[in-house]
């Protein structure tokens, strides 16, 4: 009698912080729209991993259940959509990122060359005339990383 009342009161704290949980990821999503939001300091490993976790969770809650879902199945239900949604919404907009060329390693990149940046030799607001900016995607020249002068 006394384990049973510990399982529901375990139930019970389980239910009521994962719903919790379910409203914490609401401001972070809605940061995450705002048009000048820093997705890139958000881990797509990360959430595709809270999402892969979750889900798995889920599932072996489903097999123990006998394949009857209960709350608790539908909690990390709810919590896998919600990393999942958190991480389509950081690669959509990562995708929507202008892409920079960067002719010191001759690939494209969406971080910038902080040392050109730094040194003033890098701009993604340049003129169209300039050579430094091409189809609207600033293009950052080849600087040499040891030359401190």
């Amino acid at each position: 009698m006394l384990h049973e009342t510990y399982v529901q009161s375990l139930t019970a704290m389980f239910l009521f912080w994962n719903s919790a949980r379910l409203l914490t990821y609401v401001p972070a999503i809605v940061m995450l729209l705002k048009k000048d939001a820093d997705v890139r300091s958000h881990s797509l490993l990360t959430w595709g991993g809270w999402a892969l976790s979750n889900a798995t969770f889920a599932l072996m809650l489903l097999e123990q259940n006998h394949g009857i879902p209960d709350r608790m199945f539908w909690m990390n239900g709810g919590n896998t959509l919600m990393c999942l949604l958190t991480f389509a919404v950081i690669f959509t907009r990562r995708r929507q990122m202008p892409v920079a060329w960067s002719a010191k390693v001759g690939t494209r990149s969406s971080t910038p060359d902080f040392a050109a940046v730094a040194r003033g030799q890098a701009t993604g607001n340049a003129p169209a005339s300039s050579p430094h900016h091409w189809a609207g995607l600033a293009v950052v020249e080849k600087i040499d990383c040891d030359d401190r002068g």
